[in-house]
Formats: structure tokens, C-alpha cells, sequence
């Protein structure tokens, strides 16, 4: 089975178990993860599993081939000045931790 089948499926298996075991409506999995947790039903790993299916179905859901070129146009974009010489410039960089936060200065 398509990765992007699973996904859709299985979000809307455990929203209508949830629902259905809550008897309440819920606009996605992670309203559903969210109500689980307060009330101690489920630990936070899972309601971030929960949380995670939510937002693949969402993308599943939604994307297009032009957000999909575009997301890829950007990444490329991204490569393509990580492996130009602007490295030298980075590594220059000094990053220092502190209690305050993180230090930033050019070496």
C-alpha cells in the first residue's frame, strides 16, 4: 500500500476510535492527543505519534506539485550556498553556551 494511503488511513482509524471511545467530535488528532493527555490517558510520546500522523495526513492531504517543486527549489537553493564559500564565514562563527543563553561572536 502507498505511504500516502497508510498515512490517511490511519488517521482516520484512530480519530474515529478516539471519537468514537470519547463520544466527542474532535477537529483532528491532535485536539484528540491533546484531550488523551490532560486527562492522563495517554503519555506524551504517544500524543506526539498522535500529533505527528495529524500533521503527515494534513500534508498528505493538501500538497500540490507546485508546493512540492517549491519546498524542493528551496532546499536545492539551501545546498547549493551551504556548498559555496560562504563556509569559511560559518566556521569563523563562535558559539558559546551560557546560563543566559547562547553567545554569538566572529572570531
Amino acid at each position: 500500500m502507498d505511504a500516502a494511503v497508510l498515512v490517511t488511513v490511519l488517521h482516520g482509524r484512530l480519530l474515529r476510535a478516539i471519537a468514537d471511545a470519547d463520544r466527542v467530535h474532535y477537529q483532528g488528532l491532535r485536539a484528540a492527543a491533546s484531550a488523551m493527555k490532560r486527562r492522563g490517558a495517554i503519555e506524551a510520546k504517544l500524543a506526539r505519534k498522535l500529533i505527528l500522523v495529524d500533521e503527515c495526513s494534513a500534508l498528505v492531504r493538501h500538497i500540490t506539485s507546485a508546493s512540492a517543486d517549491a519546498l524542493f527549489a528551496q532546499v536545492e537553493g539551501a545546498l547549493r550556498l551551504d556548498s559555496c564559500d560562504c563556509r569559511g564565514a560559518v566556521a569563523a562563527t563562535t558559539f558559546v553556551s551560557s546560563d543566559e543563553g547562547i553567545i554569538v561572536g566572529n572570531s
